[in-house]
This record gives C-alpha cells, sequence and structure tokens, in this order.
C-alpha cells in the first residue's frame, strides 16, 4: 500500500494497530495562505527536556494565562453586557454558563488523553507518531462535540428549570442557552486543540485563536444585545449568539491549520485517515476520570446553586458574579499548570524523572504564591470586585460574603491545580478523581444534613463550600505525595500504548 502525500510519518503496509481502519481521501496540496491565516506563524514545537524550569514556566505559562484569562473573560465579558439587562438576565446568564463544566468534561476527556500521549510520545523523540495520535483525538472530538449540542439542546428547557422557579429567570436562561449550545462543539473542538498544540510546546497559537474570539465575542455583544442601526437588539439570546459566532472564527482557522496550514507538520489530519480503536479506548481511558472530576465539580457548584435558590434571585446571582471573580482569579494557577503538564508529559516520556518533579515543585510553589496574593487584594475590597459587573444592592453585599468566604480557597487551590495538571501529564488522572469525590460528598452531607436539622442560610451555605473545597485540598496534598514518592521513582521511559512503534523514529519536521 503506498503514502499518498502529505502525510508526514513513514509509510507502513496495513493499519497500525489491530482492527485499525484506514481511510483514504484526494485532496490537492495544501493552499497558499490567506488572511486571516496568514498572521499565524510556523508552529513554535519545543524540545521541554532540557533548559531551565522556571524559564520554562514563564515563557509557556504567560500566553497559556493569556489564553485561560482570554477564555473566562468571555464569560465575564457577556455579564458584563448583560448586567443592563436587570437581575433576572443575571441569573439566568449564571444558570446557563454553569454548563460550561460539562462543555469542560468532554474536552478534558478527549483532550487530556492527547496531551498525555503526545507530550510523552514527543518528549521521547519519536514525533513521527504525533500525527497517528493526533487524528484519534480529532475523530473523537467531532463525535463528542457535535453530540453533545445536540443532546444540550433539546434539555435547555428542563435544564434551567431545575436551577430556578422564577420565571423571568427561567425565560432569560433559556432564550440564552439556546444559542449557547453550540458552543458545547466549538468549545470542546478549541480546547482539544489547545491541548494538543501544548503538548508539543506549542503555547502561541491557542494564545492567538483566543485573543482572535475574545476580539469578535466583544464587538459582537453589545451589537446583538442592544442592537445599533439596522441591527436590532435581541437581548440576552443576542449574547449568545456572539459567543457562537465568535468561537467559529476560531474553530474555522483550526481547521485550516489542520487540514491545510504547509507550516504545520505535527498536529495533522492527512491521507491515509487513521482510526484506531484501541488507541481511540486509551485516550479515552486516560481523560475519562478528569471529564468525570469536572461533571462533579459542576455538581458541586449546581448543589450550592439549589440551596442559595429559596433566597431569591439575589442570592443566585450573587453566587454566579462571585464564582466568576473567583474562577477567573485561578487563571495564573492553571495557566503556571498547563506549563507543568506539558513538561511532566515530556520529561516523564523521556525518563526524566528527577526534572519532572523539579517542575513539579516549581509549580507548586508558584500557584500558592500568586493565589494568595489574589486572596488578599479580594479582602481589601470584595465589593469593588462585584461592583464591576452589578450595582444591585442585594447582589452587591452577597457577592461581597460570597468572595471574602469562598475565596479562602484560593492559596490551597494554587497547590491542587498544579497537582491535577500534573496528573494529566503523567497520565493518572485517577487520584484527582477521588479527591473531587470526597469534595462532593462532603459537601451533599453538610448541606442536606444542616437542611434537615438546622435553619440554613445564605452564609452558612457558602461556609459549607468553602469547608468541603478546603477537604480536597488535604487529599490532593496526600496524591502530590504519592506521584512524588510512587509514580516518579521509577527510571525508564512507559511506553505508549496504541502506538504504531515503541522504537524512536525519524523526527518529523516541527
Amino acid at each position: 500500500m503506498a503514502c499518498l502525500p502529505p502525510w508526514p510519518a513513514p509509510c507502513h503496509d496495513g493499519p497500525a494497530a489491530p482492527f485499525g481502519l484506514i481511510l483514504w481521501f484526494d485532496h490537492a496540496a495544501p493552499a497558499a495562505p490567506v488572511f486571516p491565516f496568514s498572521l499565524f506563524p510556523p508552529m513554535t514545537a519545543r524540545d521541554l527536556t532540557s533548559g531551565s524550569i522556571p524559564r520554562w514556566l514563564l515563557v509557556l505559562g504567560l500566553p497559556t494565562f493569556g489564553s485561560f484569562v482570554m477564555q473566562s473573560a468571555y464569560f465575564l465579558v457577556d455579564l458584563y453586557f448583560v448586567g443592563g439587562l436587570g437581575a433576572a438576565s443575571i441569573a439566568g446568564l449564571g444558570i446557563s454558563l454553569n454548563t460550561f463544566f460539562i462543555i469542560l468534561a468532554v474536552g478534558q476527556t478527549i483532550g487530556i488523553g492527547g496531551l498525555a500521549l503526545i507530550s510523552q510520545t514527543y518528549g521521547r523523540g519519536e514525533r513521527a507518531q504525533v500525527p497517528m495520535i493526533f487524528q484519534q483525538v480529532f475523530w473523537l472530538t467531532l463525535v463528542g462535540g457535535l453530540t453533545m449540542w445536540g443532546v444540550m439542546w433539546l434539555l435547555a428547557r428542563p435544564y434551567i428549570g431545575l436551577f430556578t422557579g422564577d420565571a423571568a429567570v427561567f425565560r432569560e436562561g433559556v432564550a440564552f442557552f439556546q444559542w449557547y449550545v453550540g458552543a458545547f462543539f466549538t468549545q470542546v473542538f478549541i480546547m482539544t486543540c489547545g491541548m494538543c498544540w501544548r503538548a508539543v510546546g506549542d503555547f502561541l497559537t491557542p494564545m492567538r485563536l483566543m485573543l482572535l474570539s475574545l476580539l469578535l465575542n466583544m464587538a459582537l455583544d453589545p451589537l446583538l444585545i442592544y442592537g445599533w442601526g439596522p441591527v436590532p437588539g435581541l437581548g440576552i439570546a443576542g449574547a449568545g449568539m456572539a459567543t457562537l459566532l465568535a468561537q467559529g472564527v476560531a474553530v474555522a482557522v483550526y481547521l485550516w491549520l489542520i487540514f491545510r496550514s504547509p507550516r504545520n507538520r505535527l498536529l495533522v489530519v492527512r491521507a491515509p485517515l487513521l482510526v484506531d480503536p484501541a488507541m481511540m479506548r486509551r485516550l479515552l481511558t486516560i481523560g475519562f476520570p478528569a471529564g468525570i472530576r469536572d461533571v462533579m465539580f459542576a455538581g458541586a457548584l449546581m448543589l450550592v446553586y439549589y440551596f442559595v435558590q429559596p433566597f431569591g434571585p439575589q442570592a443566585s446571582a450573587a453566587v454566579g458574579v462571585g464564582f466568576r471573580i473567583i474562577q477567573t482569579g485561578v487563571m495564573p494557577a492553571v495557566a503556571v499548570g498547563a506549563a507543568v503538564a506539558s513538561m511532566v508529559g515530556q520529561n516523564y516520556g523521556a525518563g526524566h524523572h528527577d526534572r519532572a518533579k523539579a517542575a513539579m515543585l516549581w509549580g507548586a510553589g508558584a500557584g500558592l504564591g500568586l493565589l494568595g496574593a489574589e486572596y488578599l487584594a479580594l479582602l481589601a475590597a470584595p465589593q469593588f470586585w462585584v461592583s464591576l459587573f452589578t450595582e444591585a444592592p442585594g447582589v452587591l453585599n452577597l457577592g461581597a460574603l460570597y468572595l471574602v468566604i469562598g475565596g479562602l480557597i484560593l492559596p490551597t487551590s494554587g497547590i491542587n491545580i498544579v497537582v491535577i495538571f500534573a496528573a494529566q501529564g503523567l497520565g493518572r488522572t485517577g487520584q484527582t478523581l477521588a479527591a473531587q469525590t470526597v469534595r462532593l460528598s462532603a459537601l451533599a452531607l453538610l448541606l442536606w444534613g444542616s437542611s434537615l436539622w438546622l435553619e440554613l442560610s445564605v452564609r452558612g451555605v457558602f461556609w459549607m463550600a468553602t469547608g468541603a473545597s478546603l477537604l480536597e485540598g488535604c487529599y490532593m496534598l496526600g496524591v502530590l505525595v504519592y506521584f512524588w514518592r510512587r509514580v516518579l521513582r521509577e527510571t525508564e521511559p512507559q511506553a505508549v500504548p496504541g502506538t504504531m512503534s515503541t522504537a524512536p523514529a525519524a523526527a518529523v519536521a516541527d
């Protein structure tokens, strides 16, 4: 069987793994770049198995910080412009955006397996095998993202109704959510592609695409929400439409990079198209615990919403605003963690376990310091941060209370987040799922037990949520010790199941 260009891997006679399936299609050679695709430079893949670890954390963490802040800024931009529509719109938006954790779960289930296998394979120098792994991630992303789009569109009204009995909040939430469900495909696609690009050390491309998408969302939000000239104002539905359109542009650019860009020789989909069920199972085995973890995280937040619902729309809106502020606040640690994941993955694959340990240590210290400083900033002026998004007196006071109590988790989260990302690089995500199970179980017992025997208050709900998170933090310290003393005590590189070869292959041009 002859290989068809421009497939960059060595030729193979038949499928790479048992029960593999090869599909073929014809296409012309990649065309010359056109605007806006010409704005993207060649892939900046990097070997992270050498060089200064603090320097790599800075070099990789800064663009990742930009990417993740911009991702959270989507919610904050929507919150800012929707804030002018009133408390019901804010509450409806908050309930809708809580489904981001379902999006995150699908993206993590697919993308984390890709990050682990691609980074470890790249670290071992088997770069000719990277395109085949990426193809499996690509097909899983298409199937998972499109399926969730359809399912959540059907569940829009039952979902919103589950978390509010207020007719105005229900109406606004459904109007936004029926457009926002498209993000179950676009955000999953952007998320999984970003993980794969970062696995090979390219942290700049995801940042540039997120910036492009965010700028489009900022321009479209006020236009579609309030209208201008011949464009009618669509209210909160306009915010959902703006998000979907802006993310669609980023997806289009990623598709061009994957299928047509002559500058990308690693993360490509080219003939022959390989469907490898064994590798897909391996990807999902690594990613599934992380995906379930995110579903449970969303479940914990929904429990808080459920128990503050009787206190009125102001309480629900305060949780929405306060949580978004804290979520944005953890972004520096998330950026450090993403850099640690790629460094740990590549060095674990290369057998440099001492270097993987050092990356975890530096990352945990940076996360603790950054988020500890952020909590002090929240304590200094909690009402100021909430006032950036609403001036409603009830929401302002309760939102400030949420920041003071809920913000206590920030310092320990700086360590937790880095451990979670290190687990992704190692492909050992089960332990972090156990930690989230401890948190959700504790929160459920506290809230339901207290509701049976005590009269709950908003303050009490906030404290119980914080206590459950701090308990999770203690468990995560044990996970860190386990990785340090057990997983990283081995000295030989780990083979990646499902690859076409465990022997070093010729490098592919980056």
